[in-house]
């Protein structure tokens, strides 16, 4: 049973723009957002201390961000330049607190109970923690923060719409879940683990050979390694220089599309390089390869229907076995706690579609 309740404040942006020159347009936007909530499920999977095999989790969630944007957009004669800033300001609080229920005869489910905070369900937050661990982290760990610098190029033809994009990010006080002790329960932490820089680039590109095909294709490649050796209550790990896990360096994506009339088919595959699982990155898992077919074919004017879609979609069309999650449970400096989930075999489905 879960109840949710959720006060949103949005202040409308505030957007200016301006042409300093001929073919110059300059735009800014002020922003702001908070919101704030709670909500309570009712869990069998952690009792309250008097022996009732349940208990009450409420989670009071509250966000509150604002920001700048400024672009300057010039055009020259086919070409336009685009050039930009950004800055935001965001701030994320969660209290979460499990509260005691009555035993059978003894109370009424969905009354009050003083908010006791025992225990805590496995995440990778610093919740994860236990009472202790959290008291002892929440005046050391601090708010992580990054630098974002990105350009790009974009071209427009009948044939062709490419986009080339290269990026640079700089993190500091970057948080991992890491997690320590033995493969069956091992102890999760979040810590900061100091600087990580990135360095990505991105090429795309959409096709239109013939009138009704476009082929569309994609690849990136990110490296993201840690600045700092990690210090740990085992010694000094030597994380410098490693690739942060759970990550693949290489992504391709690819689909060709065909539509005619009321029909519309495509297919589509995704290719994702290997991932490290430990920090230390002597465990990783291989990568994989899916593809994915769908088709659409559009009924008009049945009767008293207006509109008939029906569609037909098979996901992992080779039925490829491969990992889709992993770090489930945090990852360890060095080895494998095997704590992934594997992904869905083939799998197909069809749906109907009706308009009045």
């Amino acid at each position: 049973m879960r109840v949710s309740s959720l006060a949103n404040r949005v202040r409308e942006p505030r957007a200016g723009g301006t042409q300093p020159a001929s073919g110059l347009d300059w735009k800014s936007t002020v922003y702001g957002h908070g919101d704030n909530g709670y909500s309570t499920w009712t869990t069998p999977y952690t009792p309250s201390p008097n022996g009732a095999p349940l208990s009450i989790r409420t989670q009071q969630p509250a966000i509150t961000r604002y920001g700048l944007l400024s672009s300057l957009n010039w055009v020259l004669g086919r070409h336009t330049v685009e050039t930009g800033i950004r800055y935001e300001y965001g701030q994320f609080t969660e209290a979460r607190y499990f509260s005691q229920v009555p035993l059978l005869g003894q109370g009424t489910l969905g009354d009050p109970f003083p908010e006791d905070g025992f225990g805590t369900n496995s995440s990778n937050t610093p919740w994860s923690a236990n009472e202790a661990g959290f008291r002892q982290i929440q005046n050391t760990l601090k708010p992580e923060t990054d630098w974002v610098y990105e350009g790009g190029y974009r071209l427009t033809t009948r044939l062709l719409v490419a986009l080339l994009s290269v990026y640079h990010v700089d993190f500091s006080n970057r948080l991992q879940t890491i997690s320590f002790g033995p493969v069956i329960s091992p102890i999760t932490a979040v810590q900061n683990v100091g600087g990580v820089t990135t360095n990505g680039v991105e090429l795309s590109g959409t096709l239109y050979p013939l009138r009704h095909l476009s082929i569309y294709n994609s690849i990136s490649y990110n490296r993201s390694t840690f600045d700092d050796d990690l210090s740990t209550s085992s010694g000094v790990s030597n994380l410098r220089g490693k690739s942060v896990p759970n990550y693949p360096s290489l992504m391709y994506k690819g689909s060709i599309a065909y539509q005619i009339g009321r029909l519309n088919a495509h297919i589509d595959g995704n290719s994702y390089a290997h991932r490290y699982l430990s920090y230390l990155n002597d465990a990783s898992v291989p990568g994989y390869f899916i593809a994915n077919l769908g088709a659409r074919y559009v009924l008009a004017d049945r009767g008293p229907l207006s509109r008939v879609d029906v569609q037909f979609n098979a996901y992992n069309l080779f039925n490829t076995r491969y990992v889709a999650t992993t770090g489930e449970n945090g990852n360890p400096i060095s080895g494998d706690y095997q704590t992934f989930l594997m992904g869905a075999p083939r799998q197909f489905f069809g749906s109907v579609g009706v308009s009045f």
